[in-house]
């Protein structure tokens, strides 16, 4: 993994922290809470931060990773387009799993999430090719 990549992963996950702090913890933060069923000791209180910084890392390193060896994502609107075919995937595999087995959220909600999850990691996505495009081509 080269310089590039890591500044790439590294502004990918910041991205993940901060975007996500805005849009799931401030934006829709009261949708999501009203479409979860909650139980006693569900959420943590506060959450687990480290465990957070390594989701958001493990994020923004996986769409570097995968954009610097594709080769071809070097600007946002390629990043943006892969990196919101690669979230709809994912998000898709995880909420229809989540939904399957879990008497958590309603379908409505699992469609929402997935769509929202898309964006989000378009934008991410995005900021990952935006990067690996800048500077002095390798």
């Amino acid at each position: 993994m080269n310089t590039k990549t890591i500044l790439a992963g590294l502004a990918g996950s910041f991205f993940a922290f901060f975007g996500g702090w805005l849009i799931y913890g401030m934006l829709l933060m009261d949708y999501f809470q009203a479409n979860t069923t909650v139980y006693e000791g569900l959420m943590k209180d506060p959450p687990d931060m480290l465990f957070l910084a390594v989701s958001n890392l493990a994020w923004g390193f996986l769409f570097a990773y995968l954009f610097q060896k594709i080769g071809t994502i070097k600007s946002f609107g390629a990043g943006f387009t892969n990196g919101l075919v690669l979230s709809f995937i994912i998000t898709l595999m995880f909420d229809t799993s989540m939904y399957a087995f879990f008497n958590l959220n309603p379908l409505s909600f699992i469609v929402v999430d997935i769509g929202v999850g898309s964006v989000f990691g378009g934008v991410l996505g995005g900021v990952v090719g935006f990067v690996l495009g800048t500077g002095k081509q390798q």
